[in-house]
């Protein structure tokens, strides 16, 4: 599958230099919405879009683990975590892979960013009774823009 850049929700940044998300200890997770949803980056909580969320008997929402904050070469932060599977083999289909704060307290579960899961294509992306794997890209999910004085 061809997979798309993750794309920060709006108010992450703002989230996360507020402190309501701490990257390494905030327990965050990635779901899976289906085709139906239409990004919208001004989203700013899970109750925004839970309702999208897909209902497939193989699938549940996946912690990430392994995450990182990291300086890069240029003085960035950058945000890391390990490749998300939904398991092998599963038999599950959406469109957005959906990076949030799964607090269960429905004003604290901020939304992170998404992931297009099928680029160039409106529809879902698919896995059949196999590996159902998202790779994030080798230089981090996220990197802030440094700020000189």
């Amino acid at each position: 599958m061809a997979v798309g850049n993750f794309k920060a929700f709006w108010s992450f940044r703002q989230n996360l230099d507020n402190g309501n998300i701490d990257w390494k200890t905030s327990p965050i997770t990635m779901a899976v919405l289906d085709a139906t949803y239409t990004l919208n980056r001004a989203h700013t909580l899970w109750s925004d879009v839970s309702a999208f969320e897909i209902s497939d008997a193989d699938y549940a929402q996946v912690a990430l683990t392994g995450k990182q904050v990291l300086l890069d070469v240029s003085n960035r932060t950058v945000l890391d975590a390990d490749d998300v599977t939904f398991g092998d083999p599963v038999t599950i289909a959406g469109k957005w892979g959906l990076i949030h704060v799964a607090s269960g307290v429905p004003a604290t579960s901020y939304l992170c960013g998404s992931i297009d899961l099928n680029v160039g294509s409106a529809a879902n992306i698919g896995s059949t009774n196999a590996l159902f794997r998202i790779g994030f890209d080798a230089e981090g999910i996220y990197r802030t823009t440094d700020v000189t004085a």
